[in-house]
C-alpha cells in the first residue's frame, strides 16, 4: 500500500480541499479520506457501506508529479502512520 495527501486548490464550499487516499498496488484507492474547509471529514473505504463519498474509479497515476502538473493540486506520498491517525479521527 501507498499513502497520499493531495491538496486541491479552489474556492468550491462542497468540494474537499484536503484527500487522504491509501492506494493499492494497481493504483485504486482502497481507503479515503476528505477534508472539507468548513471542518468536516468524510471517510470511505471497501468496508464501510454508507459513506456519502465513494472510491476513486480509475487508477492513481505511476508518477504523482503528473498531478502536481496541474497548478490546482499538490500531491505527496505520506506514512501509513500519517494516513491512520487521520483515519482513526474520522468518526461516521
Amino acid at each position: 500500500m501507498e499513502y497520499i495527501l493531495l491538496e486541491w486548490f479552489h474556492d468550491i464550499e462542497d468540494e474537499p480541499y484536503l484527500i487522504y487516499s491509501e492506494i493499492d498496488y494497481q493504483r485504486y484507492e482502497t481507503r479515503k479520506i476528505e477534508v472539507f474547509k468548513n471542518g468536516t471529514c468524510l471517510k470511505c473505504g471497501e468496508e464501510i457501506l454508507n459513506s456519502p463519498i465513494e472510491l476513486a474509479d480509475i487508477a492513481f497515476p505511476e508518477n504523482i508529479d503528473e498531478i502536481n502538473r496541474d497548478k490546482q493540486f499538490y500531491a505527496k506520498y505520506i506514512t501509513k502512520k500519517e494516513f491512520e491517525k487521520i483515519w482513526d479521527g474520522v468518526h461516521l
